[in-house]
């Protein structure tokens, strides 16, 4: 398990990047009004430029893809109960998007911002279970 979580997670890094890149893509195309917007201006503000805000982005992109593809290994194990599985990966997927949340100025670290964050994350988390699970 050990190994299968290495390799997951190695090449979860990559892709992590790619897909972050890919949703601010289609963010600018929101909002953006015709520009791309690389990072969140606060970002930039907080780490001096936007370039250093681009890497810490790519950063934490990367991380995120780490733990999620890692973290598939959850599904894997077959002695574990569904609640298990699900229990441990949503608490793997949600305390480094907490985190990197934060740190990319995605809200500020309030009650209220935080809750909806949450909320948001248990929302997408439970389409997605459910989808994979009736698959």
């Amino acid at each position: 398990m050990k190994t299968t979580f290495i390799k997951r997670a190695l090449l979860g890094i990559p892709l992590g990047i790619s897909i972050g890149y890919v949703i601010s893509i289609i963010l600018s195309l929101i909002f953006a009004g015709g520009y791309y917007g690389a990072v969140n201006p606060e970002l930039a503000k907080t780490f001096g430029s936007e370039i250093n805000a681009v890497i810490v982005q790519a950063i934490l992109w990367g991380l995120i893809g780490f733990d999620f593809s890692g973290f598939s290994v959850v599904w894997e194990k077959e002695n574990w109960s569904l609640v298990k599985q699900t229990v441990v990966g949503f608490f793997a997927y949600l305390l480094p998007m907490i985190i990197a949340g934060y740190i990319l100025k995605w809200f500020t670290f309030s009650v209220l911002e935080v809750s909806i964050f949450i909320l948001i994350f248990i929302f997408n988390f439970a389409v997605i279970w459910i989808l994979i699970y009736l698959k």
